[in-house]
C-alpha cells in the first residue's frame, strides 16, 4: 500500500499481520533499506543464501517504507536492488 508520509500505512501493516502472529505465523516486518543493507552486508561476506534461507522460513515479509527517499543510490529501486541479490527471488511462494 503507497500513500503520503503519515498516514498511517505502517500502523496498518502491523495490524494486518497482528492475526498472522496470534495464528503462529511467522512475520518479518522491517524497514525495506535495513532489508536491504543487510543483504548486501551478507553478499559481501559470501552467505546471501544463508540468509536469504533465514528469511524464507517466514510466512510473509512485510517491508516498511517501500518508497522513502534515501541517501543511497542503490536504495532507491529497492525491489531491483533485492533482484539484483538474490537473481532467483521472485517474491513469490507456494
Amino acid at each position: 500500500m503507497f500513500a503520503s508520509p503519515g498516514r498511517g500505512e505502517s500502523h496498518l501493516a502491523a495490524a494486518l499481520s497482528f492475526p498472522l502472529v496470534e495464528n503462529a505465523w511467522r512475520v518479518l516486518f522491517t524497514r525495506t533499506t535495513d532489508l536491504v543493507q543487510r543483504l548486501q552486508i551478507v553478499r559481501r561476506k559470501f552467505v546471501l543464501e544463508a540468509a536469504i534461507a533465514k528469511l524464507d522460513k517466514f510466512h510473509p515479509v512485510i517491508l516498511d517504507d517501500l518508497a522513502s527517499g534515501t541517501k543511497v543510490q542503490a536504495l532507491r529501486n529497492p525491489a531491483a536492488c533485492l533482484s539484483s541479490l538474490a537473481p532467483g527471488m521472485n517474491g513469490v511462494r507456494g
